[in-house]
């Protein structure tokens, strides 16, 4: 089985990368498990740590922008690299976002995945099980299923069937996802120029292709941290982790699983990271400010082709000629 990772463009998430896959690899050295490989998909080879479970897969600038689609939507990415991935490997993979921080051996999910009966009854591992209600978000994804319920159905959503939103930290597949991924992206690429805001489309296409095909199971805060909602803050956080540990006289900081033993065993303070959200509250909000024209130029880039979705008759509908 193979653990993905997907880690460019900005040295916030090399590092996250690179501490998550610490905490895999101690797990991993622990249970003297070679069975699992860790595969990196980054612009940046020289920023993942080098070990034998460890393997790269180098992508570059120009097929990150291919991949972001017309509409630049940077999630895109990630469906993109898990449908590649699935078209290569029909074994049983997990992805995982870089923001995480890996707590346990994921025990439950390697005998799933691996068994038999996972090819009778396909089951689906994503982070945990968010809020189910569209409304949450916005009015337009609230009124998804009234807009395009013939289009939802076309990619095998099932209308009658009760909306559950995952969070796609983790994404846990076994063998034959080839569709599961094609739908999903195919999904997202409907949705992108006709809702707002386009952040959770990702996240919420993955949702409703995966309870309409597979048993959706939980991959727990127990097993996995997902701190997405420091995202701010974390990169602060993890450059005073690393320097500790370079500085440690307690092992060699050259050795890789020492690395790992360290970063796994790390006492993780949340309380820092809300003093740290509390002393970088003007940094966040100069960020927030910085990217305010990028943001709005996006959205009314969106609104434009919602407009002319409608005027053109094409709002409503699926045409796979044109998506």
């Amino acid at each position: 089985m193979n653990i993905i990772y997907i880690s460019h463009t900005s040295q916030k998430f090399y590092d996250q990368t690179r501490f998550s896959i610490l905490t895999l690899l101690h797990l991993l050295v622990q249970k003297n498990d070679h069975a699992i490989q860790i595969i990196v998909y980054t612009d940046l080879p020289e920023s993942v740590p080098s070990h034998p479970l460890i393997s790269i897969k180098k992508i570059s600038q120009d097929l990150i922008k291919r991949y972001k689609g017309p509409f630049h939507f940077i999630h895109r990415v990630k469906l993109k690299v898990l449908l590649d991935e699935s078209r290569k490997n029909t074994e049983p993979f997990l992805f995982v976002d870089s923001d995480t921080r890996w707590l346990s051996y994921p025990e439950e999910l390697l005998q799933v995945m691996s068994s038999k009966e996972a090819a009778i009854s396909p089951t689906c591992y994503l982070h945990v099980r968010e809020s189910d209600n569209l409304a949450n978000i916005s009015d337009q994804y609230n009124k998804m299923y009234e807009n395009f319920g013939p289009a939802l159905q076309s990619f095998g959503v099932h209308l009658d069937q009760p909306f559950q939103m995952w969070n796609t930290g983790a994404v846990g597949v076994n063998q034959g996802a080839i569709d599961f991924f094609e739908k999903s992206l195919k999904l997202a690429d409907f949705l992108i120029p006709r809702v707002l805001p386009t952040y959770w489309l990702e996240q919420t296409s993955l949702s409703m292709i995966a309870i309409n095909h597979y048993q959706v199971k939980p991959l727990t805060e127990k097993i996995l941290h997902h701190y997405w909602n420091y995202s701010f803050e974390a990169p602060f956080y993890l450059k005073q982790i690393f320097q500790e540990m370079s500085k440690t006289k307690q092992f060699d900081p050259q050795n890789l699983e020492e690395q790992a033993k360290f970063c796994f065993e790390y006492n993780w303070d949340s309380k820092v990271l809300g003093e740290l959200s509390r002393k970088l509250k003007q940094k966040r909000r100069y960020a927030k400010w910085r990217n305010s024209p990028m943001k709005f130029l996006h959205k009314t880039y969106i609104k434009l082709h919602q407009f002319l979705l409608k005027m053109t008759g094409e709002f409503e509908t699926y045409n796979p000629k044109k998506n």
